[in-house]
């Protein structure tokens, strides 16, 4: 089912503060911002945060409104999937068990595309965090 190449885009997540939800959502904006070649109109998105799905799920009202986390980097994010591809039900989020082992992967091609795929997002959110000035990280995924 999952062919195509995997990238990583890594940088630092603007604002001072670091938070690991904050940062899937800014990968999630910085993916459809890059993202090329012949999508025919469609993108899937990859991700282990559960939050990130959740709140895409919900919507632009429940994502934009102040009271939301990352509402501003919500407005933006909702924005692009319109510009690029009409309609959020063109944007496909899929849930990815994240630090999987590689005997939980066995014989599933599949399991082991998705692996190296979080694999690769979790060099880049190091790598991100590192290029920041502010060093605390926050977690709620």
């Amino acid at each position: 089912e999952n062919v195509g190449a995997q990238v990583m885009l890594y940088g630092a997540l603007p604002g001072l503060l670091q938070e690991v939800p904050l940062a899937e959502l800014y990968a999630f904006i910085m993916a459809i911002t890059h993202a090329s070649g012949d999508l025919q109109g469609r993108f899937t998105f990859y991700t282990d945060c559960k939050w990130v799905i959740d709140s895409y799920q919900s919507g632009w009202s429940a994502c934009t409104a102040s009271s939301h986390v990352g509402a501003a980097l919500w407005r933006k994010l909702f924005n692009l999937v319109y510009d690029r591809f009409g309609d959020c039900s063109n944007v496909r989020l899929v849930k990815v068990k994240e630090h999987t082992s590689a005997a939980s992967c066995a014989g599933d091609l599949n399991m082991v595309w998705l692996r190296g795929g979080n694999a690769i997002a979790d060099i880049g959110a190091k790598l991100g965090a590192a290029l920041h000035l502010v060093t605390i990280v926050a977690s709620r995924c």
